[in-house]
């Protein structure tokens, strides 16, 4: 979750319109470096270790080297790798309580990623929630490319001049 404070001059209505615009041009970015960037690190053999993701029993990963020569995490076959990286579909929701934004990405993984989140037996893995496994480093570049968009947006309509209609 992304937090920011935002201070700004000039006519409030323009100024709060811009950032409104700037906020959800901004994280419907966010959402995208998201997955352009960071959705594939989480299939590294890095990400164990970057994610804090934890390891996968002996057993398990001798079969899936076995078979499919590798030991990455968050893929057996290769299929759910694919299918998250292929395709999401972006969608910024505004709600109206106390100017709350929120982002979200749909992305398609498999049943399976989420099937025994709460029944983790022999060693079952919680693959739904890892996915989306954030660290402070990805957070700190999604909240400029956020803050980067208010920006544009509030220096685009601070160019523009206001007219006051006077009766």
């Amino acid at each position: 979750m992304l937090f920011f404070d935002i201070t700004w001059e000039g006519h409030p209505e323009d100024s709060q319109r811009a950032v409104d615009r700037g906020t959800q041009i901004g994280l419907e970015e966010c959402v995208e470096l998201w997955h352009k960037k960071y959705a594939k690190r989480h299939f590294s053999r890095t990400a164990y270790s970057r994610y804090g993701i934890p390891q996968r029993t002996a057993k398990y990963n001798k079969r899936k080297r076995k078979k499919y020569g590798h030991t990455r995490p968050l893929e057996f076959t290769g299929a759910s790798r694919r299918d998250i990286l292929q395709y999401i579909k972006t969608i910024v929701r505004v709600s109206a309580k106390k100017g709350v934004k929120k982002a979200t990405g749909d992305v398609y993984p498999p049943a399976h990623f989420w099937k025994y989140q709460d029944k983790l037996r022999n060693g079952g893995s919680r693959r739904g929630s890892e996915l989306f496994i954030t660290v402070p480093e990805e957070v700190a570049e999604m909240q400029a490319t956020v803050q980067a968009a208010i920006a544009r947006e509030v220096k685009a309509a601070a160019s523009i001049k206001r007219r006051e209609r006077i009766k």
